[in-house]
């Protein structure tokens, strides 16, 4: 018994040893003039000095936020085997990672795309290359990738969309489209 529960005990801590680490951060937006929070998933092999990695920017759907990924899939494990930093900005309840035209402090594009990509190249251990950077998400985030990857295509190399509503024409008056 006592040599089972020493094994245990060592599987967890060598689990929890070699892991992906999650950070809440805030990213100043000048142009909503207000800091925005993000959560990044950096895996282990961040910590060796001379290494960089590739980024994938991953988008929360409809009435999300920037920790929905981390509390609803598996995405910390998959950065850690894959050796990827996510990063999941939170883009508003109901963005679609627009630049609002009327409202100036409503630009999740200008912020995903400029603002925080640049800052988190600044922080982190990145590949500072569009061919290293990939933008995803789901349902609204699907829509925010497609839509900025086409719109920016300098600075992802990649993009996939789970379940987006690439389409919006069809429903001008639903989910704040508008």
């Amino acid at each position: 018994m006592r040599l089972t529960s020493l094994i245990a005990a060592f599987l967890l801590w060598a689990a929890s040893a070699w892991s992906a680490t999650v950070s809440a951060i805030a990213v100043p937006s000048a142009g909503m003039k207000k800091d925005v929070p993000a959560t990044v998933i950096l895996p282990d092999a961040c910590q060796k000095e001379g290494m960089r990695f590739p980024v994938l920017y991953l988008l929360h759907g409809y009435g999300g936020n920037n920790e929905s990924w981390v509390t609803k899939s598996t995405i910390k494990d998959l950065a850690e085997q894959y050796g990827v930093i996510v990063v999941c900005p939170d883009g508003g309840v109901s963005s679609w990672y627009f630049d609002s035209p009327e409202d100036p402090a409503w630009r999740y594009e200008t912020f995903i795309s400029k603002e925080l990509v640049a800052a988190i190249d600044r922080r982190y251990h990145t590949i500072p290359r569009r061919e290293s950077r990939a933008i995803a998400g789901f349902s609204m985030g699907g829509h925010g990738a497609m839509f900025l990857a086409f719109r920016h295509p300098d600075v992802y190399g990649a993009a996939a969309s789970i379940s987006g509503g690439v389409d919006l024409r069809p429903f001008p008056g639903n989910w704040d489209i508008a």
